[in-house]
C-alpha cells in the first residue's frame, strides 16, 4: 500500500515538474523587453538532435515515425532553444495522442523564398471540430484527449504559438477526429 501511494506521488510531483517547467518558458517568452536577437540557425542541425528521443519514444510505443528534413535548406532565423521547444512540443504532442500501430510524419523542407515550413502530422485521436478555436488557449486539453491516461499541462501548443509569433512564424491546424491531426508552420529563413 506504501509502495503504491509512493509511485502515485512521484507521478503527481512529475505533472506538477512538468506545469512548472512550461510556465517557466511561457513567462521567460513574456518577459523579455525590447526587440528579440534573432540569428541565422540550422534548423536541420535542431530536428536531428531531437530525432534520437523521439525514435525511442516512438518504438517504446509501437509509433511508426517518419523523419523527413530536406538536405541543405536555408538557415531559418530565430532561437535554438526556442526552436527546440518549437520542435518538441509539436512532435511529443503527436506521439502522445497517437495510438500503438499508429503512424507520425515530421517534415522539414522550403516553402518557397524566405520560408521553410515545419510539419508534423500523426494518424492519432485528432481533435474535436468544436475544440479547434480554442487548441492554442492555456491549459486547453480537448475532451477526447483528456480521455486517454496520457498526462498533458494544456500549456504546449499556446507555447508554441507564443514562439511562432516572436519568430514571425505561422501555424495551421488540420483534424479530424480518429483520423488525427496535421500541424504546419511556416518559419522565417534568414535570408527572407
Amino acid at each position: 500500500k506504501q509502495q503504491e501511494n509512493v509511485v502515485r506521488c512521484e507521478k503527481r510531483l512529475s505533472i506538477l515538474q512538468e506545469v512548472i517547467n512550461d510556465l517557466l518558458k511561457l513567462a521567460s517568452g513574456r518577459e523579455e523587453v525590447g526587440p528579440l536577437r534573432l540569428a541565422p540557425v540550422n534548423l536541420e542541425n535542431i530536428l536531428s538532435g531531437l530525432e534520437p528521443l523521439y525514435r525511442a519514444q516512438a518504438a517504446d510505443k509501437g509509433v511508426q515515425l517518419e523523419w523527413c528534413p530536406q538536405k541543405n535548406l536555408p538557415l531559418g532565423r530565430g532561437q535554438e532553444r526556442m526552436l527546440d521547444d518549437l520542435f518538441s512540443n509539436l512532435i511529443s504532442n503527436a506521439l502522445k495522442y497517437t495510438r500503438t500501430g499508429g503512424k507520425v510524419t515530421v517534415t522539414l523542407a522550403s516553402a518557397g523564398p524566405g520560408k521553410i515550413l515545419f510539419e508534423v502530422a500523426d494518424t492519432g485521436i485528432g481533435i474535436p471540430e468544436a475544440d479547434l478555436p480554442h487548441v492554442f488557449s492555456e491549459f486547453f486539453r480537448g475532451a477526447n484527449a483528456k480521455e486517454m491516461h496520457e498526462e498533458g499541462t494544456g500549456l504546449g501548443l499556446i507555447i508554441v504559438r507564443e514562439i511562432l509569433e516572436r519568430l514571425g512564424g505561422t501555424i495551421r491546424v488540420e483534424s479530424k477526429v480518429g483520423q488525427g491531426t496535421r500541424m504546419t508552420c511556416l518559419l522565417p529563413a534568414a535570408s527572407g
